[in-house]
């Protein structure tokens, strides 16, 4: 009997030292600020893809090309997303709500996501395009033009005076 009360004693150290290795090592690494950060970044590319997916569907079915920005929520809904524009919507983990815009010519499309910050035009905006993946860095937003239409009310923004790199 005392053979098993002993082994049982060594078990029981080996569990102790486990958890301690887990809760020194792993743990910070997983729940630490980055760590959460990063899986903010990762829920925005995850979302950003899919509504790029479903576009592009969309895009496939219909020889207008992309929604315009008054039929957007319409189209998202098909595909089981939520949109609207503001935050009563599809939401970023900083809770702003995903600014989507398209040509005049429908023939391209950007959804952006403000970033941790919250403010567009910076380096740590994610985007998608019809011709980018979900990209982190300032979106391919140039010169003035109206040939740009955006979902959010942008009269006083940066947005609103400009135009995607690749319109013309």
């Amino acid at each position: 009997m005392n053979v098993n009360r002993g082994s049982l004693i060594i078990n029981l150290v080996c569990l102790v030292v486990v958890i301690g290795v887990f809760v020194q090592f792993i743990y910070p690494r997983l729940y630490s600020a980055d760590g959460v950060e990063k899986s903010k970044i990762i829920r925005v590319q995850s979302d950003l893809l899919a509504v790029k997916k479903a576009l592009e569907l969309y895009n496939k079915e219909n020889a207008e090309g992309y929604p315009p920005i008054d039929e957007v929520a319409a189209v998202f809904k098909e595909y089981g997303i939520v949109w609207s524009g503001d935050i009563s919507g599809i939401v970023d983990p900083w809770n702003n709500a995903y600014e989507y815009a398209t040509a005049t010519n429908r023939e391209c499309f950007i959804i952006i996501s403000n970033g941790p910050d919250g403010l567009l035009g910076n380096e740590d905006d994610i985007y998608v395009t019809n011709l980018h993946a979900p990209t982190i860095g300032k979106p391919p937003i140039t010169e003035p033009d109206n040939n740009i239409q955006w979902t959010a009310d942008r009269s006083k923004s940066y947005v609103n005076n400009y135009m995607l790199q690749y319109i013309y």
